[in-house]
């Protein structure tokens, strides 16, 4: 075995010196980097600012008003999610511990007379779990602007010359600067037989604003035509609010939909990661034993090792070179938590979800399990073949066979956890890592999992027997392969060629 592992030490080492396994290295460090770099410089901004100019005096403050209290509606839903991802104990009966549902502008304006978010969380805190992030409130999407850009008193032709050239400039806003998107001036007979209200946007207008807009002017005029019929305002007022009562349940035993998200990401990064890296480190291998083939080095390394100690180490050798890969990505994402920005916000949960210890453990079982079975099928074809030319042939149809099934495994598990797809295919020891991998954020029963990592185990001990003995049939014949049908033989019954 000691000579296995002085061919497993050459193949790390000859690997590991090739430019393209230092591409594969590099390449998350250097997305990581630049994602930190794009959530810092190059994110759009999240809050625009506007002007509204409404010369009748009647309209402004409603629609004001409405977008604070549809503001406030977000902040309330992203807290009640916020409560059930990280809140332990009893609910206290507050609509933040009342489940996701629709909150109506009552429910919005009972919470901020409460003392809104800051009461809320004040409640919260002594019911955190350890380790809780602390729950930041998106900013308004859009914010009045603090200065008056333009007159208002002077029709809409002399607004929208006075506006237009300062959309899409920074203006003063009760957070600071912000860039003018949207200019909105009422006129002063606004009304159904009046002239319309008029908007300015930056590019294409904004469909949630425009909606707000377009029913609060809406629902200003039906109250006056109400009056002037004779409906008491209060009336109106009444029946305008009534809204349909909502319950929304997610049956969900042991998790949440945030929680589920959270717990998916690792294990979907994995089986991507997983992916990637055995197909290019399985393409160097393949072309490294192709050139040791083809300028008989190999005759003088089968004078002093056997095939199978041959192969046990290149295949150790590579299995070094994927673990080599993954170490050092997980050092990049844990310097990378270090770092506060979108990318820290993003890994924080999905790490946290790794520290379970069976999570852990499966995460590195299947990780390396695939590894070696995919290894194992190139070695098998670079036994096979003395060119780059003749591995194309082999590795077209096995690359394609490998590759589609596990992509749309991911898209259908991205789409619904519970499709079919996933759940045939753990069963397929060539899929199983990858297809348990994506299936590991929803939960995998004992069952399933024992059952699928024992078919797991023995299809590559199998696989590594007939990898050998591929290799005792192939390694030193000269001029074409062995047929199919000697081949299999071969396998079936060692010594038959």
């Amino acid at each position: 075995m000691r000579r296995a592992f002085l061919i497993a030490a050459r193949e790390y080492r000859q690997v590991t010196s090739t430019r393209g396994f230092w591409v594969l290295l590099l390449a998350l460090p250097l997305a990581l980097g630049l994602s930190q770099i794009a959530g810092r410089w190059i994110k759009p901004e999240a809050t625009a600012a506007y002007v509204l100019a409404d010369a009748s005096g009647r309209y402004g403050p409603a629609i004001q008003q409405r977008l604070a209290i549809d503001y406030q509606r977000g902040v309330l839903s992203d807290l009640v999610s916020y409560v059930r991802r990280w809140a332990r104990g009893p609910g206290t009966g507050a609509l933040w511990d009342s489940g996701p549902r629709g909150f109506d502008d009552q429910e919005v304006e009972a919470f901020l007379a409460a003392g809104g978010l800051p009461h809320a969380l004040g409640q919260i805190a002594p019911r955190l779990a350890p380790g809780a992030p602390a729950f930041h409130a998106d900013q308004p999407e859009y914010l009045s602007a603090a200065d008056k850009l333009a007159p208002v008193d002077q029709g809409p032709a002399a607004f929208g010359a006075a506006v237009t050239p300062r959309i899409g400039e920074k203006v003063m806003t009760s957070a600071g600067p912000r860039r003018l998107s949207v200019a909105i001036y009422i006129p002063k007979a606004f009304g159904p037989a009046g002239p319309p209200a008029r908007v300015w946007v930056r590019a294409n207008p904004d469909a949630d604003l425009v909606k707000v807009l377009r029913t609060e002017l809406s629902g200003a005029l039906r109250l006056e035509a109400l009056s002037a019929s004779g409906v008491p305002p209060a009336e109106f007022a009444r029946i305008a609010g009534v809204n349909a009562p909502l319950s929304i349940t997610i049956p969900l035993k042991d998790h949440t939909p945030t929680q589920l998200l959270e717990r998916s990401i690792l294990p979907l990064a994995m089986a991507y990661l997983l992916l990637i890296t055995v197909m290019t480190t399985g393409g160097m291998m393949l072309q490294g034993l192709i050139e040791e083939r083809s300028n008989k080095l190999l005759e003088s390394v089968l004078a002093c090792v056997t095939p199978s100690e041959l192969m046990y180490g290149k295949l150790l050798g590579l299995g070094g070179v994927g673990l080599t890969t993954v170490l050092a990505w997980v050092a990049c994402a844990a310097a990378a938590l270090a770092i506060p920005g979108e990318v820290s916000d993003f890994l924080r949960p999905a790490l946290q979800s790794a520290a379970n210890p069976w999570m852990a453990f499966a995460l590195i079982f299947y990780f390396f399990t695939g590894y070696a079975i995919v290894s194992a099928i190139y070695l098998a074809i670079g036994s096979l073949c003395d060119s780059i030319q003749d591995a194309q042939a082999y590795l077209v149809p096995v690359v394609m066979v490998i590759m589609l099934p596990i992509l749309f495994m991911m898209m259908s598990v991205v789409r619904d956890p519970a499709s079919a797809l996933p759940h045939i295919l753990s069963w397929i020891p060539l899929y199983t890592p990858f297809a348990m991998l994506v299936r590991l954020g929803g939960g995998i029963s004992w069952t399933e999992a024992v059952g699928t990592g024992a078919l797991l185990l023995a299809f590559m001990a199998l696989e590594v027997v007939a990898v050998g003995r591929i290799f005792q049939v192939s390694l030193l014949r000269t001029g074409q392969p062995p047929k199919l049908g000697a081949l299999s033989a071969s396998i079936i019954r060692p010594g038959s060629d």
